[in-house]
């Protein structure tokens, strides 16, 4: 955990624009959901930070740094089943759970996007699309159903919709975010989807 949170301020400084670039921050936290083995359950925790371009044009860049938490539930106590023939569907045969544990598992990484606005700067209620890669470790107890899945760097990437809006009497806009998350490669969990709110400076 600490050597991811290292990594993404690294990161960010290193990639990030210099002190006299036109610069926006935002601070965001939520929920999120996981799967496959997470949806359906409450949802996890997520907290995001990031710097980017202000938004001039319809386009702009981003970079952020994120954490997740969120439980998972994994099939356990395997055993043979023999079936009739033609089984009833969802039926299952062969080696099949008697049960299922859940087990909690958080996500640390960063990511670079591009954002793309479908709506004038100069709008009150502003919308737009983001989609980019990003680089996340995922980690889960040595004492869950299935043993640690994979360990280091996994490629990944999201695409979402984000709306912004000024309410009277606060000078930054605010933030309401949801994006699609996919780690390439990954078994399970392999995807996650947080729904995020805050504030941009």
């Amino acid at each position: 955990m600490t050597r991811s949170a290292i990594a993404a301020v690294a990161f960010l400084m290193t990639f990030g624009p210099g002190a006299g670039a036109q610069v926006s921050y935002s601070v965001t936290g939520g929920f999120t959901w996981a799967g496959p083995g997470g949806w359906g359950g409450p949802p996890g925790v997520a907290l995001d930070v990031s710097m980017g371009a202000r938004q001039v044009t319809r386009t702009a860049w981003r970079l952020e740094a994120y954490v997740s938490w969120f439980d998972l539930s994994q099939p356990s106590g395997f055993a043979g089943v023999l079936c009739m023939q033609d089984p009833p569907p969802g039926t299952c045969c062969g080696v099949c759970a008697t049960g299922s544990t859940t087990a909690p598992v958080w996500l640390a990484g960063v990511a670079a996007n591009e954002i793309f606005g479908l709506t004038k700067r100069t709008d009150p209620l502003g919308l737009y699309v983001i989609g980019g890669a990003e680089l996340g470790y995922l980690d889960r107890p040595s004492n869950s159903v299935s043993p640690w899945l994979y360990q280091g760097g996994k490629a990944g990437v999201s695409g979402g919709l984000g709306i912004t809006w000024h309410e009277r009497g606060h000078a930054h806009p605010f933030v309401l975010e949801a994006r699609y998350h996919r780690l390439l490669g990954a078994d399970s969990p392999s995807w996650y989807l947080p729904v995020m709110f805050g504030v941009q400076f």
